[in-house]
C-alpha cells in the first residue's frame, strides 16, 4: 500500500513539473518576449520575472535578447558631392526595443542585421553624396565635419529602424577609411601642393618678421651711434675746455710747461725699464743732466 501512494506522490510531482515547464517561463534582466497564440504575435513583454501561458499549440514564448548587439559593414565604395570615390565600412549598435513590432516584421537576428545594413548603405551614400571630400579628408581641421556626418546617417537610421522594425539604433561610427589607388595618388599630390603653400606662407612670414628685426636692429644701431657721437663731442668739448684753462696757465709760466712735459715723457720713456742711450742734451733726457740751481741763482 505504501509503495501505491509513493508510486502516486512521484507521479503527480512529474505532472505538476510537466505542467510547470509547459504553462510557465522567465523573462531575464536582459531579455524581452514575445507570446504567440496559435502562431501569431498577441502580446510583448519587457519587464523581468517569472510568467505563465497556456500550453503549446495555444501559446509559445519567443525569448530575444535585449542587450547591445554590434555589426560592422565590409569595405564599400561610395562617392562625394565633386565626384571622389572612397571605400568605407560602419559600425552600427542596436538593440531589440519593441520586440512585438520586431517579431511581426523581422524575427529573427540575422535578418534585423542584414536589414540594418542595407538602411545604412542607403543613408550613407545619400549622405556622404552631399559632402566634399575634404570634409572627410584634409591636412585643415575645420574643413572635417566627421562627427556631423556620421549623425547625419545615425539620425535617419534611427528613425527607420524604429518604426518599422521595433530596433533602437544607439550609434552609427565610420570606422575605416580607404582610397582607391588612383584617388590616393590625386590625394598626395594635393596635401603635397597644399604643405608646400604652408611652407610658402612660413618662408614669406619669416622673411617678413627677419626684415623687420634688422630694421629695427639698424634703426636702433643708428640711435646708439648718434647718441655715442653726440656723448663724444660732449666729452671733447669738456675736454677742449679744461685744457684751454691748462694752456693758459701754461701761457702764464711757460718754462714750467716745457718742464712739466718733458717731465712727463720722461716717465712714459723710462717706466718699462727699458735700456736707452742717447745724448743727455736731448730733450726731455736733458733734464737728468740738469743740476739744481741754490738759492744764489749759482
Amino acid at each position: 500500500m505504501k509503495k501505491n501512494y509513493l508510486t502516486i506522490f512521484v507521479g503527480v510531482f512529474l505532472a505538476v513539473l510537466l505542467t510547470a515547464y509547459l504553462i510557465a517561463f522567465q523573462v531575464g534582466v536582459h531579455e524581452k518576449c514575445v507570446l504567440t497564440t496559435f502562431g501569431k504575435p498577441s502580446k510583448s513583454i519587457t519587464k523581468p520575472g517569472l510568467y505563465f501561458k497556456y500550453p503549446w499549440p495555444v501559446q509559445k514564448a519567443y525569448i530575444y535578447d535585449s542587450r547591445l548587439i554590434t555589426d560592422e559593414s565590409v569595405f564599400e565604395e561610395t562617392y562625394t558631392c565633386d565626384g571622389k570615390n572612397l571605400i568605407f565600412s560602419t559600425c552600427i549598435g542596436w538593440r531589440i526595443d519593441d520586440p512585438l513590432l520586431f517579431m511581426e516584421s523581422i524575427g529573427s537576428i540575422d535578418d534585423a542585421k542584414r536589414n540594418l545594413e542595407g538602411l545604412v548603405r542607403t543613408y550613407k551614400n545619400g549622405v556622404l553624396g552631399s559632402h566634399s571630400f575634404s570634409n572627410i579628408i584634409s591636412t585643415k581641421k575645420e574643413d572635417l565635419m566627421f562627427e556631423q556626418i556620421e549623425r547625419e546617417i545615425q539620425t535617419p537610421v534611427a528613425q527607420e529602424a524604429i518604426q518599422k522594425y521595433g530596433i533602437k539604433v544607439e550609434f552609427v561610427y565610420i570606422t575605416r577609411i580607404g582610397l582607391p589607388e588612383q584617388t590616393t595618388v590625386r590625394v598626395f599630390e594635393r596635401m603635397k601642393k597644399e604643405r608646400e603653400q604652408i611652407a610658402e606662407k612660413y618662408r614669406s612670414e619669416g622673411e617678413a618678421k627677419a626684415s623687420e628685426i634688422k630694421a629695427l636692429a639698424l634703426s636702433e644701431h643708428d640711435q646708439i651711434l648718434a647718441k655715442a657721437d653726440a656723448e663724444a663731442k660732449r666729452i671733447r668739448a669738456e675736454g677742449d675746455a679744461a685744457a684751454a684753462q691748462y694752456y693758459k696757465q701754461f701761457d702764464q709760466n711757460k718754462e714750467l710747461a716745457v718742464f712739466l712735459k718733458k717731465l712727463e715723457t720722461l716717465e712714459e720713456t723710462l717706466k718699462q725699464k727699458s735700456t736707452v742711450i742717447l745724448n743727455t742734451k736731448t730733450p726731455p733726457f736733458d733734464l737728468l743732466n740738469s743740476k739744481p740751481e741754490d738759492k744764489n741763482g749759482n
